[in-house]
């Protein structure tokens, strides 16, 4: 992580770690007052005919974990996004911070818990979004996840 640092910035949710050509999507979702921030995983929703994708957060939406597309890349400038901004998100293959919910083992599979807004060991009826690259040693701690979802083509217990 020794790029992560070079602006002395310190890690929070959703700050990228490794991936690059990051898609940029339109935050869409039917409450013109919902916002996102980094660290919210999303999925590609049904907004109204655009260039880029829509997304809609997964925590708002409460959908189904099988529809996970990604996380939601942190913004240094701005803190949270409301309906209609543009965010970046980090898909399949990109290496991000994600908060812990609890002890996690390096090298475990991770869900995404919509009423917490953190990961935890995938249970054996939950969607992975990821693979967590280091141990949590408890409730609140920032780790790096490996996003290994590819769009809604999750496979519970796997």
């Amino acid at each position: 992580m020794a790029n992560l640092l070079q602006f002395g910035l310190s890690a929070s949710k959703g700050t990228l770690v490794r991936g690059k050509d990051l898609p940029i999507c339109k935050f869409y979702s039917s409450t013109a007052t919902d916002k996102i921030s980094g660290g919210m995983v999303v999925k590609i929703s049904a907004g109204s005919g655009n260039a880029v994708p829509s997304v809609t957060s997964v925590e708002l939406a409460g959908s189904s974990d099988a529809d996970q597309y990604g996380v939601v890349v942190n913004n240094v400038v701005k803190a949270e996004h409301g309906v209609g901004e543009m965010v970046e998100v980090a898909v399949c293959g990109d290496e991000v911070i994600m908060e812990a919910s609890d002890v996690i083992t390096a090298g475990s599979q991770v869900a995404f818990d919509s009423s917490t807004g953190k990961v935890a060991t995938q249970g054996s009826s939950e969607y992975a979004i990821g693979i967590a690259q280091e141990s949590a040693g408890a409730d609140g701690d920032l780790i790096r996840v490996l996003i290994t979802v590819t769009g809604a083509l999750g496979v519970a217990g796997t």
